[in-house]
């Protein structure tokens, strides 16, 4: 009879762990696609007095300059989880135009009001690393490279407009916190940022998502 119980209880202990496990993985692995929507900032506000006189040779009276570099963004992204702990991932970021304005006189004439929008987007493959806490919770880790897109459209009140557009491979990272709703279905929260490298003037700036995403894994 006691040795029946101590069949039972183990039996009970090992169901418990493996519910309990089930409950920590629950993400299975394979193909999966999602989408994150967020905060972003691209960073383009940092414009000194320098670069609006670049802008605007004699720009050298009264000047005011007003900028607008973040706001929504979102990515979509497809990968495969080859375990628990590693998976692979392809997404293309949308960022919110930043936009600038620059206004200003010279000897008390007013000259052309400039205005500036910038668009920009980014590519970007990398490799995530994933830890599962209990109750299906988990953290995760990514690292890899991406393909930053920036288009600029300049008018000059009356003069005209330009246009301009650059593109940069950046390193790129980030972290995050997973939730497993059920096998199929992960929600997160996470920060993800493309770090500018180099020092020139005409590098494209960092930028930075913050957002909540959601997943969907085939399995």
């Amino acid at each position: 009879m006691l040795n029946m119980k101590k069949k039972i209880l183990t039996a009970a202990v090992a169901t418990l762990a493996a519910t309990g496990l089930a409950a920590a993985h629950a993400a299975v692995n394979g193909a999966y696609v999602g989408g994150i929507l967020g905060y972003g900032n691209v960073h383009e506000g940092n414009t000194s007095s320098t670069d609006v006189t670049e802008i605007e040779p004699g720009l050298t009276g009264t000047s005011n300059f007003s900028s607008n570099d973040r706001g929504i963004a979102g990515q979509i992204f497809g990968g495969y989880q080859f375990t628990q702990n590693f998976a692979a991932e392809l997404g293309v970021t949308k960022f919110s135009n930043a936009t600038q304005k620059v206004t200003g006189s010279v000897a008390g004439v007013a000259l052309p009001t400039i205005k500036g929008t910038v668009k920009t987007s980014a590519v970007d493959l990398v490799a995530k690393g994933m830890l599962p806490l209990q109750n299906g919770f988990g953290l995760y880790g990514k690292l890899g490279v991406a393909y930053l897109m920036a288009s600029a459209d300049v008018k000059a009140e009356g003069l005209g407009s330009a246009s301009a557009s650059q593109h940069n491979l950046y390193p790129t990272f980030g972290v995050g916190a997973s939730y497993d709703i059920n096998q199929n279905l992960v929600a997160d929260v996470s920060w993800n940022r493309i770090q500018k490298v180099g020092s020139s003037n005409s590098n494209l700036p960092s930028t930075d998502l913050f957002g909540a995403g959601l997943s969907y894994h085939f399995g």
